[in-house]
Order: structure tokens, then sequence, then C-alpha cells
């Protein structure tokens, strides 16, 4: 009989020892991710609690829209501020007019073709502005500086030509006159529909705003020329002259939104998932609101939502990972498995997420979304599917 060497013997109580040790490494991310055959799958739905979202509304500077919004779309009331350059100084001007082109329209009932069957008007005045534009603090109305009073017609396509009012036009040409070079201010009140406008950043001179200026000049042999000179906007926007107080909002759903922007502020527990977890998928719904969302949905899809990457304070410039969402009926799918993972992981602290429209100066628009506020089948609800490591019992 051979005798078991003793090299043998303590080669057998090492591995014996390291196996049965209690911090044996677990299985790799892909044998993990297999849960069926490696761990157990499990899965979750998480919830928001009760009231913890936070949101804030502002007014967006929209000077680098294409469009120039005039008048009125439910609660929302839109001017425009035109500012214009190489004004002429030395001319006495005849006659004037301001030409804006036709880009769209848009009403709370055009979802109803019928709505545009009954033509409808309103009713704008243009003043030369008393200040600056800011989208916090848009010109005031003064009736000594009015250049035009002119209606607009809900059911018209065409180009719109606005007569200004030449001695008006004369003094704020001339240098020497104590009325600013401000711009032209345009709004209107009691509308039942708002016009949109080509703006500047069409970038096509055919149709940007314009003033034709109609003036006569006397030639080397004294004759009288009448003559014409166009001259551009240089800069413009559409000034919404409401706010958040205005539009009669729910406030228990949560909101994104353009021209009047809306950003939301959420964050999810995650404290009962284990560090050692792999998380297979996460995906987030937000479930929306038609009643309180305006202009038939449009701008759905224009959502982005953030990883807060530090303690979010209002005004802050927002940092961290983004994503867009899917579109399924009403319903906006976030797929943010990688956060969640690094979250889980220890990785990235959870100060929670971010979300709000994209291209927030563009035009008007308004999602409405179900808060933690609402029912369980209606609140805002994250997915997640996990697998937990295999247990080892010895």
């Amino acid at each position: 009989m051979k005798k078991i060497s003793p090299f043998f013997n303590l080669a057998l109580l090492i591995i014996l020892i390291i196996g049965c040790g209690k911090n044996r490494p677990l299985p790799g991310s892909y044998e993990r991710i297999i849960g069926t055959n490696e761990g157990a799958i499990a899965d979750t739905i998480l919830v928001l609690e009760t009231g913890s979202e936070n949101y804030y509304s502002k007014l967006m500077n929209t000077s680098t829209s294409s469009e120039l919004l005039l008048g009125s779309y439910e609660q929302y009331n839109s001017g425009i501020f035109l500012q214009f350059t190489d004004l002429p100084d030395s001319i006495q001007i005849n006659s004037a007019e301001l030409v804006l082109s036709m880009k769209s329209r848009t009403a709370p009932g055009d979802a109803d073709s019928t709505f545009w069957d009954i033509q409808r008007l309103a009713t704008v005045n243009a003043f030369l502005a008393d200040t600056l534009w800011d989208e916090n603090s848009p010109p005031q109305k003064n009736f000594d500086l009015q250049l035009s009073s002119f209606t607009i017609y809900s059911d018209s396509t065409n180009n719109i030509t606005i007569p200004l009012d030449s001695g008006l036009v004369n003094q704020w040409i001339d240098t020497l006159s104590t009325i600013h070079d401000y711009g032209i201010w345009l709004e209107c009140s009691h509308a039942e529909f708002i016009q949109i406008y080509y703006s500047l950043d069409t970038f096509d001179a055919t149709i940007v705003p314009k003033i034709n200026l109609y003036y006569t000049i006397i030639d080397s042999q004294g004759v009288a020329i009448d003559t014409n000179k166009v001259v551009y906007v240089r800069e413009d926007a559409f000034v919404l002259l409401n706010n958040e107080q205005d539009l009669n909002l729910d406030p228990d759903l949560f909101y994104i939104g353009k021209g009047l922007a809306f950003h939301n502020i959420f964050k999810f527990n995650f404290d009962f998932i284990d560090t050692l977890t792999h998380i297979n998928r996460a995906f987030l719904e937000l479930k929306i609101n038609q009643s309180y969302s305006i202009r038939n949905l449009a701008g759905m899809s224009d959502a982005i939502l953030y990883r807060l990457s530090e303690e979010w304070i209002e005004g802050n410039e927002i940092t961290g990972s983004s994503y867009s969402p899917t579109v399924s009926d009403s319903l906006l799918i976030f797929d943010i498995t990688p956060t969640i993972q690094t979250i889980i992981d220890k990785k990235y602290d959870n100060f929670g997420f971010f979300v709000k429209s994209t291209n927030e100066g563009e035009t008007i628009s308004r999602i409405a979304f179900y808060s933690s506020k609402s029912n369980f089948e209606l609140q805002p609800k994250l997915h997640v599917y996990y697998s937990l490591p295999t247990k080892q019992e010895f």
C-alpha cells in the first residue's frame, strides 16, 4: 500500500480552508446577469415618496427661436420685440411699413379643423419700445409712441404689411430726437389664436422681418426722385406676458414646457438594494395628463432626463448623465440602467433626477405629468430588474 505524501495532505488542507472561507469571490457580472442559472432574478417597482417632487418655472429668452408668436393660446399671451439696424438719419420719410412673413398658426381648438372655419380677428398695437427687452420685464405700451393699430385674421396665410406712423418714424430715426432707438414692440390682447411668423433665425432675407422706408431724394440736377430702403431686423424675440400663476395649473401634477419652462427634481430610494446586486434593466415611466397639456401634446418627446451629480440649487448648470425618452401612447419611458447601476455600486451619490424640455426658447408648449400624489396606476414608476448573487452553502 502506497503512503500518502505529507505534501499532498497539506495542499488538500489549504484548498479546503480557502474554499470554505466567508469571503469567497462572487460570480462575475456576466454570470450574475444570467440570473436563472447563476443567481436569483428579482424585480420591483419603485415609486416616489408622496409630494417629494420639487419644480420651478422660468420665462425663457427666445431670441434664438426661428418663430415669432403673436396672440393668445389659452392663458398664454405673446408679444413680439423687433430691433433694427442701419436706420438712415438724414432723410425725410414719406411712408413706412413693417413686413412679417407668415409661417403657421395655432389655437386651442386646432385639433378640430372646424375651429378655422369661422374667421376670428384680433387687434394688434405696435409701439416704439420704451426699453430694451427682457423676458422678465418686456416693454410697456406707451400710446405716445404708438406706430400703428391693425387687425390680424385667423384665416390669413399671407405676409402682413403694417403701415407705420411716418411722423413718429422720422422722430425715431433722427439722432437728435429724444426718442431712443430701442426697437418696435407688438402686442395683442384678447385674441383666440396665435399667428406664427418667421424670425431672424430663419436666415432667409426674403422672409425675415423688415421695414420698408419710402422717401424722396434730390439728385444733382435738382430732380426729386422717389426711392426706398429696406431695413432688416437685427434682433427679435417673442415675449410671453404671463407667468405660472396665470395658467391655473393643477398643483398635484408636474410639467415640462417651452416659452415658460418647468424644471423638476425627484429622487427614488435605493437603500433596500444591496451593493452586490447587478441591475439587468431599469426604466422610468412618466404618464401624461392630457387635460393640463397644451398644443395637442406637441413636443411630447422633447424631454431630457439628467442624473444629478450634485445637490441641485435653482439656477445652477445641470451636470450628469442625460437620457432621452421613447414614447408609447401617453407614456414617456427613459432607460436609465447605467445610472441605477452606478448608484447601487456607490460610484455616484444619489442626488436624484432632473427633467425638463429641450430647446425651451423655441416656441410655447406644455406637457403635464401625473405625480406622486396621483393614484398608483398613474404615478411616476421606476421599474428595476436585477440579479442577486448566488448563495453559497458549505
